[in-house]
């Protein structure tokens, strides 16, 4: 078993961010499961255009939302919120919040088919 830890911070912004949810219809790769290329060279050119970061919706969690930030100089205020443990069990990944008890499961079967 393979385990991971993270630590979680809550910060503080009131940089403008570029809105890239509603591209998703034109773009439907912005949310592919396990290939980030396309993801990857989007982010590429926001950053070189000097944007400070991006908000997208969530590929794992279609309700939430993620932040990308390009430049930590617009992040203030940073608190320790928390911890994650990843576990990679065989053919999932297993995160917890708190110790022994499950807050999502990956299956990494799903990831792999969907490459």
């Amino acid at each position: 078993m393979v385990v991971s830890e993270r630590t979680i911070y809550s910060v503080t912004s009131e940089a403008s961010l570029l809105d890239c949810r509603k591209a998703v219809s034109a773009f439907p790769e912005l949310l592919h499961p396990s290939d980030y290329s396309f993801t990857h060279s989007v982010g590429a050119r926001i950053h070189h255009e000097g944007h400070p970061g991006l908000i997208m919706q969530s590929v794992r969690r279609p309700d939430g939302e993620n932040i990308a930030v390009f430049n930590a100089a617009v992040l203030t205020n940073p608190r320790e919120i928390g911890h994650l443990t990843y576990k990679l069990d065989r053919d999932s990944i297993i995160v917890e919040k708190q110790a022994g008890k499950t807050w999502l499961t990956l299956e990494v079967k799903e990831l792999k088919k969907n490459s």
